[in-house]
């Protein structure tokens, strides 16, 4: 008795430490997208998630491991979602649609979490190590070879040309990014199912340009033969 009553009181202050790291977290997330990492107050972001100074310094140590600590949740967020979206379908054109479009849709409701890493790295990926650390740099590395695991998998079905499906990847993602970039920076964003729709076709695009790369016929042949 005394061991079940042990070990439901340890599930139950694990459940409390839970929800007060994610009220945490949430605040923290909107006082950095707000006012950028040097503005950010400790104690703005105690008074918004409604605990103590001394709670949040006891449970993240210092400013910047809040802010590896926001990375790190929404990271964890952002790839079990799209795996998710993209895991209902075998076909890869249609995974990769949907990763286009899971991706927009998260985005729509995060959007201090894109403004962060906005913030945090200037839109471009290679920044990620030296801002946020090698941990965000790993899981970061960890999507480019979910994107490139897609991408393979449709050169095989011959739905894309054969080429390295690691740098293609990179491609796919760093016009994501500028297309996310543009979207997210407007005044006025046009609605998310219009510009996911528009990021898709533009994939299809640089795929199809890969293609008729890899592939040329008549007169190009001809005049890559003199």
């Amino acid at each position: 008795m005394g061991t079940s009553t042990a070990k439901a009181e340890s599930s139950r202050r694990e459940r409390e430490l839970a929800f007060r790291t994610g009220l945490i977290l949430e605040a923290a997330e909107q006082v950095f997208a707000e006012r950028g990492f040097q503005a950010a107050s400790v104690e703005e972001i105690a008074g918004r998630a409604e605990v103590a100074i001394a709670t949040l310094y006891k449970m993240f140590g210092n400013k910047e491991e809040l802010f590896a600590a926001i990375v790190d949740y929404r990271q964890e967020s952002f790839l079990s979602e799209i795996e998710a979206q993209v895991a209902v379908s075998d076909d890869p054109a249609e995974r990769l649609q949907r990763l286009i479009e899971g991706i927009y849709r998260y985005f729509e409701r995060h959007q201090a979490a894109f403004r962060i890493y906005l913030g945090a790295t200037h839109g471009f990926p290679w920044h990620i190590r030296s801002s946020m650390g090698e941990r965000a740099f790993s899981k970061y590395q960890d999507f480019i070879a979910f994107v490139a695991a897609i991408l393979e998998a449709g050169m095989r079905a011959g739905q894309w040309p054969k080429d390295d499906a690691t740098r293609l990847a990179g491609a796919v993602v760093g016009a994501l990014n500028a297309l996310l970039t543009q979207w997210q920076t407007n005044p006025k964003p046009a609605p998310v199912h219009g510009e996911a729709a528009a990021a898709v076709e533009i994939m299809r695009r640089i795929l199809g340009a890969a293609r008729h790369a890899a592939a040329p016929t008549g007169a190009r042949k001809k005049a890559l033969r003199r």
